[in-house]
């Protein structure tokens, strides 16, 4: 990550004006409802839209909020593209320089450098390794996101409500404390997966040099017994890795969709407020928890490819 140093404010910047813009375009569906009831004064986002027109000296209207709301989502989804090709032109920058920077180590180091390693171990650094390593600047770049656009999300929840807002939030602390022990456990299995990814590797690379030798000497069972259980182990830490991780991933949304429900049951029912006034902290709030689950989700999967940044 230390590579990303450089680029790590640019791609900041451009994260935040597209949450920017997509809060602004979430907003404009309150005054949009609004239109439809007849409410013109209901909320708080109302007003400012209304104010805005005003001093554009436009209607506050259907039409011209629909405009609007195609013109701003337009725009984010420039930003959007602008930020996933900036983050690829990343990672791939990042896997050229190491594999680079790998070869020119190694033509540099002498011969008892080079014999320590066994092949299978150098062969997996170039390859498998390295991949890991642009996966986790993915991982790592698309987590940052979340976290901007969760923090947004969060201030426009607490300038709407901050009551409900902080509800909502210690909530998603408490559900984020329980599934943080599960998740620790990823980062354990990415070594072990790691590692015995290199036995593997290695058994295939000295089988093939030696097959004649291991033919000959009847060792060939054996070999096969031993790629058999490295296979084994492989196949059950990856699967520790994907049950683990999918599960988490998998409750945060229907956990998320509950204290939402919950939020609009008590600001309409018990609370008395009208729906058009509530629903742009439905969306907010809902937008903060899915931005802020997936921030957990990118942890997680942070975490199950540390073994390639580690090695």
């Amino acid at each position: 990550l230390s590579i990303l140093k450089h680029k790590i404010f640019f791609l900041t910047f451009i994260i935040l004006c597209s949450g920017l813009v997509d809060i602004i375009g979430i907003s404009m569906f309150a005054p949009l409802l609004s239109t439809i009831t007849d409410n013109l004064s209901s909320n708080k986002i109302t007003k400012l839209t209304s104010s805005f027109f005003i001093f554009l000296d436009l209607k506050l209207n259907l039409l011209n909020i629909s405009i609007l709301l195609s013109l701003i989502f337009i725009l984010k989804g420039i930003l959007v593209f602008l930020t996933r090709k900036y983050i690829y032109d990343i990672i791939e920058n990042i896997k050229a320089d190491l594999r680079n920077k790998t070869i020119n180590n190694l033509l540099r180091a002498n011969y008892s450098f080079v014999n320590l390693y066994k092949s299978g171990y150098l062969t997996n650094i170039l390859s498998t390794e390295i991949e890991k390593v642009a996966a986790t600047v993915k991982v790592f770049a698309n987590m940052l996101t979340c976290i901007c656009w969760a923090l947004i999300f969060f201030i426009g929840c607490v300038l709407l409500a901050p009551f409900a807002t902080l509800v909502i939030f210690l909530g998603w602390i408490l559900i984020s404390l329980l599934i943080k022990v599960m998740s620790n456990s990823l980062r354990v299995l990415s070594l072990d997966l790691s590692q015995y990814d290199f036995y593997f590797k290695d058994t295939i690379i000295q089988f093939s040099r030696n097959f004649k030798y291991l033919k000959l000497t009847n060792q060939l069972l054996k070999i096969k017994s031993i790629l058999y259980s490295q296979i084994r182990i492989l196949e059950k830490i990856s699967l520790k890795i994907i049950i683990r991780r999918e599960f988490v991933n998998s409750i945060l949304e229907p956990v998320g969709i509950s204290l939402i429900l919950f939020l609009l049951y008590f600001r309409t029912e018990i609370r008395g407020y009208p729906v058009e006034d509530s629903f742009a902290l439905i969306l907010f709030i809902y937008r903060m928890y899915r931005y802020g689950s997936e921030t957990q989700s990118h942890w997680n999967n942070l975490n199950s490819t540390n073994g390639g940044l580690l090695v």
